[in-house]
């Protein structure tokens, strides 16, 4: 394990929610999900995993785009979204925004949003809450 959970709740309560550079908090994402797994608590309605797609969400500005159906696992979309990002941020002329808004990196994020449920006030709400507590305590 990279790092203890109650640290996981903690940046998503905090570092990822004021985060502005979707290429850093989408690796962070890949050893959140790694973690997570490994501690056994890997699935799509995790708080930490919601509060990151929000951002993703977010800084993609993918918001006003409907979310996509998505029929696999959260580990096989994380991989295509690492694979993405790693693809767009090889192409030197694209700046932050270009990445952060790029279709493909958008559609992955809408596919997140579906697993997820982020855009969901309550599921959000329940999630940010959650975070707060865990990362209060630790």
């Amino acid at each position: 394990m990279l790092k203890p959970l109650k640290d996981w709740y903690a940046d998503a309560y905090d570092f990822v929610q004021t985060a502005c550079n979707l290429s850093g908090i989408v690796y962070s994402f890949d050893r959140l999900i790694g973690d997570l797994k490994e501690a056994g608590e890997l699935r799509p309605n995790h708080p930490c995993i919601v509060l990151w797609v929000d951002k993703f969400d977010d800084l993609s500005r993918s918001r006003p785009l409907g979310a996509l159906p998505c029929d696999t696992d959260i580990e096989t979309v994380n991989a295509k979204l690492q694979a993405v990002m790693r693809r767009i941020c090889k192409t030197k002329s694209f700046g932050t925004d270009d990445r952060n808004e790029h279709p493909d990196i958008q559609a992955v994020i809408r596919e997140l949003v579906t697993l997820a449920g982020s855009r969901d006030i309550l599921t959000f709400g329940k999630a940010y809450d959650e975070a707060a507590d865990k990362a209060e305590a630790a």
